[in-house]
């Protein structure tokens, strides 16, 4: 199993410098991560450093609270996809989740996907078929972390860390 291939590989330090974010995309050609995940102001330099490679560019919409209205997520993410994201997490709105609110939540997810082209949304259901793929991120810091959240049936892993879980070692960082 190429676990180097399920990792998204992740920088979303709100300080990040260009000399971090380049870092982190030869590290990812490197070890042929799945994705590097940035903040959306860095996805238009990592879709040049990785064109010609196998490694997507990933971004994270309504990062870090998820508290933007549908609307602001929905442009942002149109955004990041024409900017050069193959690939588009999101955070939910946790505060109408603790309400319970789901027609809120469901429509803030709603507006995220409708942003993509139906080439792309096509494009992904073709990729993944009828199933939806489980990302773990937060805390995968060691490979054994990793292999619990494989066993556990991730099929991505959302890591700073990935250098370190590739070299056998364990890391302390955070986003």
């Amino acid at each position: 199993m190429n676990i180097a291939g399920m990792i998204d590989h992740t920088l979303l330090k709100a300080d990040a410098t260009q000399a971090e974010i380049t870092k982190i995309t030869e590290e990812a050609k490197k070890y042929e991560f799945a994705s590097v995940c940035v903040n959306p102001t860095w996805v238009s330099y990592c879709a040049e450093q990785l064109a010609d490679t196998n490694v997507k560019v990933c971004t994270v919409i309504g990062f870090p609270l998820g508290a933007a209205t549908s609307t602001v997520k929905a442009f942002e993410a149109k955004d990041a996809i024409a900017n050069g994201a193959a690939e588009v997490d999101m955070v939910i709105n946790i505060g109408a989740l603790k309400d319970r609110n789901d027609e809120l939540v469901l429509n803030d997810i709603q507006a995220v996907v409708d942003a993509a082209t139906p080439e792309d949304v096509a494009l992904m259901r073709k990729t993944v078929g009828e199933n939806i793929g489980v990302k773990a991120s937060g805390g995968v810091r060691s490979k054994e972390d990793m292999d619990r959240m494989i066993e556990a049936g991730a099929t991505r892993i959302g890591a700073s860390s990935g250098v370190k879980i590739m070299e056998g070692g364990q890391s302390s960082s955070s986003y």
